[in-house]
């Protein structure tokens, strides 16, 4: 009969034990899903701010280069000469032009038009220059040199055997 008391002394000391490690598994569940949702709400706003940055750099990085890409324009009409509705007129093959061979040669719009704007400043009309930009584009590409040395170039040459 002593073995009863015993029996149930150790099946109590077992329950409490149970109870205890039960009560002390759902504290530690509790207190680590709180501090998951705060790291997740640090990793989240980490986030957010990357991509906002990213985007903030991406939207200036196109405005940079509409920018660049309308005043390269303006310089080619204005080293010209043309106004009215003759400035019009060049202004849409001079963009449509940059735009299409820029794809083309993979240098982008604002480089072609920045390579016509080289080679007007080199002595070339606006007619000349949208002719000679593909060549242009070819020689900045095939080489690895920027669509101004290129231009710089392609003048040069057509100067010499006078081309130009």
């Amino acid at each position: 009969m002593a073995e009863a008391p015993i029996i149930t002394g150790r099946l109590r000391l077992k329950d409490e034990t149970d109870e205890t490690l039960n009560s002390l598994r759902s504290k530690f569940t509790a207190t680590f899903k709180d501090i998951g949702s705060v790291a997740g709400g640090i990793i989240a706003a980490e986030f957010a701010q990357n991509v906002t940055g990213a985007l903030e750099d991406v939207s200036r990085a196109a405005t940079d280069s509409a920018a660049s890409f309308e005043l390269a324009t303006a310089r080619i009409i204005a080293a010209v000469g043309a106004t009215g509705e003759e400035a019009e007129r060049l202004r849409r093959e001079l963009e449509e032009t940059a735009k299409t061979l820029g794809v083309e040669y993979g240098v982008g719009a604002t480089a072609a038009m920045e390579a016509m704007e080289a080679l007007v400043k080199a002595g070339l009309e606006g007619e000349e220059a949208v002719k000679a930009l593909a060549g242009v584009l070819q020689l900045a590409t095939i080489e690895g040199i920027s669509t101004e040395q290129a231009a710089n170039m392609v003048v040069q040459a057509m100067t010499q055997f006078g081309l130009s």
